[in-house]
């Protein structure tokens, strides 16, 4: 369970899961190359959100999202929103060959 905030690079690393980030935190930052990426957020979280995407897909598994931006061209793809109000935490994710999936 993430608490608070997360600032990593997870390049060539095989993955990285996230079962829970808490509906209060403060920021997600994600550098990432050659692995998919899985977080779940709790219940009740308002964020807002910016992922870019080069061979790879972003998901959201039917989370009520509400997209200032979905552009996706060729092999790229930029998705910038929110989830719930937008008034809580952010994340941004950066992403080469491996998916996004947000749950």
């Amino acid at each position: 369970r993430l608490e608070v905030e997360l600032d990593l690079d997870a390049s060539y690393s095989g993955g990285l899961i996230i079962d829970e980030v808490a509906r209060d935190f403060r920021e997600v930052r994600i550098d990432a190359k050659f692995g998919d990426i899985r977080i779940s957020f709790e219940e009740g979280a308002n964020f807002t959100f910016d992922t870019e995407v080069s061979f790879s897909e972003f998901s959201y598994s039917g989370l009520p999202l509400d997209f200032d931006q979905k552009i996706k061209e060729d092999f790229k793809g930029r998705y910038k929103g929110k989830m719930g109000t937008g008034n809580g935490g952010y994340v941004y994710i950066e992403s080469s060959y491996g998916d996004i999936r947000f749950r």
